[in-house]
């Protein structure tokens, strides 16, 4: 059956318009044997993605988002080394995250926040871009003030949004 092509033939009657002579798709199944193929079946067992431990939580941050930020950002990755280590206690005092054992484990809060959150807010590229501007600030090559007025526009964009 043509389906849809019947209406367009019609319709291309009845403006007028003069239809190219189209050539029949190949069926190349139509008809044809195609010799034995080689199949087999095999079981393979997968393993959830390993839980974060201290350690490797801050190795992460270190390098997070590099693959993304480009050359001429000053700083890369999350937080600077000495405040690492702070940022993952507040996630925990916050209830964020729980230790179990020598993992960090995701509480159903961490869950539901981090579905909640924007992508813009999770980036490591926005982190980045603060600390950049931080910096300008400290170097007075930008003010307090356009620093706050950027976070503002972005929050007054992501909660009309």
């Amino acid at each position: 059956q043509e389906g849809f092509k019947t209406i367009e033939k019609k319709l291309k009657q009845f403006f007028g318009i003069i239809a190219e002579k189209e050539e029949p798709e190949l069926d190349i199944w139509a008809g044809k044997h195609y010799g034995p193929c080689d199949s087999f079946v095999s079981e393979h067992f997968t393993q959830p993605p390993k839980q974060y431990t201290e350690d490797t939580l801050l190795s992460a941050m270190e390098r997070a988002g590099n693959e993304e930020l480009t050359e001429d950002t000053e700083k890369k990755g999350l937080g600077t080394p000495a405040t690492r280590a702070a940022i993952i206690e507040k996630l925990i005092q916050s209830g964020f995250v729980k230790r179990e054992k020598k993992n960090l484990v995701p509480t159903d809060d961490g869950n539901v926040l981090i579905t909640v959150l924007p992508d813009e807010i999770k980036s490591p590229k926005m982190t980045a871009e603060w600390e950049m501007a931080l910096n300008h600030i400290a170097q007075n090559t930008e003010t307090a003030d356009e620093f706050l007025n950027g976070i503002t526009e972005l929050m007054q964009e992501l909660v009309a949004r």
